[in-house]
């Protein structure tokens, strides 16, 4: 079965999206302070200048995020796979760690174009 044209413009569609928001997302200047929404719905926000450790109340326990050099990182995480911490620090406005089985998500914000990708 050959592809029609709608299948090669959608295709194509995708693509360009895909660079779009790709391209966006490096665009970003360095974030200000970081929003930090626990399982409840509860924002919290913190500057990134400021160091610091925070403890936040998921579903599944307590996420330990660190603020330190103008970054933010998850440090500890009740979750099994720990893919919140591995992802690494984020300093650049946009820019999110998520812990989606502990319901903790952290967004930096500060001064940036709309990119498409950031969850809040």
């Amino acid at each position: 079965m050959r592809p029609t044209i709608a299948d090669v413009i959608l295709v194509a569609g995708f693509v360009l999206l895909g660079i779009y928001l790709a391209a966006s997302g490096r665009a970003s200047e360095p974030g200000a302070s970081v929003e930090v929404r626990n399982a409840a719905g509860e924002i919290l926000s913190f500057k990134l200048s400021e160091p610091r450790v925070i403890e936040v109340e998921g579903r599944k326990g307590k996420t330990v995020i660190a603020i330190d050099g103008g970054c933010a990182r998850f440090v500890a995480s009740p979750c099994s796979h720990k893919i919140c911490i591995k992802r690494g620090a984020i300093s650049r406005s946009g820019e999110w760690i998520a812990c989606v089985p502990n319901g903790v998500v952290a967004v930096v914000t500060g001064k940036r174009a709309y990119d498409g990708i950031t969850p809040w």
